[in-house]
C-alpha cells in the first residue's frame, strides 16, 4: 500500500512589531515617515480603523505617512502584521491637534513625536538647519541646542511639561508644548 504525503512549511510568525507611541501631528504639516520595528519574511500589515484624513497606511511596508489634513483626538489603532505563520499585533496611539498661528508667516509650523518622550524627540515640517531652546514651565531656559536632522536629544530632563521652541536657518520660529514622560 501507497500513499501521499503532502508538507506545508510556514514561515515562523511574524513578532516584534512596534512603532513609537504615542504620536502627535499637526494638521496640514506634513510628518516624517513612521515605520515600524518587525521581525519576520513574507509580511502584510494592516490598521484599524482607517487612519485621520490625509495619512497613509502602506500595507506592504506598515510604514505611515503623509499630511494630516483635520484635527483628531487621540486615538488607538491597532495594526497588524500577517504572514504565513500568524499575525501579530500592535496599539498605536495618534492624536492630529489643530494648526497653531496667529496668521504670521514668520511662524515656523513643525511636528513633535512622540509626544509624551523619554530622551528625544522627532520633528517634522523643518528643513535645512534649525536649532532649539527648550523652556521650562516656569519660564527657565532649561537647554539649547542644534536640531540634528530630524531628532532632538535631552539628557537628563526630569519629568515634566516644557515649551519647545525651534527657529529655522531663514530666521523662522515657532514653539510646541513638550511632555517628558
Amino acid at each position: 500500500t501507497t500513499f501521499g504525503v503532502v508538507i506545508t512549511v510556514n514561515a515562523a510568525a511574524p513578532f516584534g512589531l512596534t512603532y513609537p507611541t504615542p504620536m502627535v501631528f499637526t494638521e496640514n504639516i506634513i510628518i516624517t515617515d513612521v515605520v515600524p520595528t518587525v521581525s519576520g519574511t513574507g509580511i502584510t500589515f494592516s490598521i484599524s480603523p482607517s487612519l485621520p484624513a490625509g495619512l497613509s497606511f502602506d500595507a506592504a511596508t506598515g510604514m505611515i505617512s503623509g499630511t494630516p489634513t483635520d484635527e483628531s483626538p487621540e486615538t488607538v489603532y491597532t495594526v497588524t502584521a500577517t504572514n504565513s505563520g500568524g499575525s501579530v499585533t500592535f496599539e498605536v496611539t495618534i492624536t492630529v491637534e489643530p494648526e497653531l498661528g496667529t496668521g504670521d508667516h514668520d511662524q515656523l509650523v513643525f511636528s513633535v513625536y512622540p509626544n509624551p518622550f523619554e530622551d528625544h524627540v522627532m520633528v517634522s515640517g523643518i528643513s535645512g538647519s534649525a536649532t532649539f531652546s527648550l523652556i521650562a514651565i516656569d519660564g527657565k531656559l532649561i537647554q539649547k541646542g542644534i536640531v540634528e536632522g530630524n531628532i532632538i536629544r535631552f539628557g537628563g530632563l526630569p519629568q515634566g511639561v516644557f515649551v519647545l521652541s525651534v527657529t529655522s536657518q531663514d530666521g523662522k520660529s515657532g514653539m510646541r508644548k513638550i511632555v517628558r514622560k
